[in-house]
């Protein structure tokens, strides 16, 4: 099965160093890791977040087209999985992606 092009982006953005290229396939710990838990449209708006970029789900909305309803359902789930933070910073929730760390994985259900 080819690997899916959402999931390979979002594993790159969170796997890899600026300026660094490597290969993921479906082979890769960093692809299948999150292929087993994160949905097309989870991984595009992870991809709109952004990598260390904290952001409202409002600011997240506007980046990936999608109407805030389901942004901020999809930012929920991205929360419970693992692949984002969520804080509240003056009566706002703030979400961020933060790069992969050794026990990432650890943290992500699935």
């Amino acid at each position: 099965m080819a690997p899916r092009k959402k999931i390979v982006e979002l594993a790159k953005m969170i796997g890899g160093l600026p300026g660094m290229i490597f290969k993921i396939d479906e082979n890769a710990p960093e692809y299948y890791g999150l292929a087993g838990v994160v949905s097309d449209e989870q991984a595009e708006v992870a991809l709109a977040l952004g990598l260390r970029k904290e952001r409202t789900a409002e600011e997240v909305a506007a980046r990936c087209g999608r109407s805030l309803e389901d942004t901020r359902r999809l930012l929920g789930e991205l929360a419970v999985i693992g692949i984002c933070r969520v804080y509240n910073s003056n009566g706002t929730d703030h979400f961020i992606v933060q790069p992969f760390a050794p026990g990432l994985f650890e943290e992500m259900i699935g």
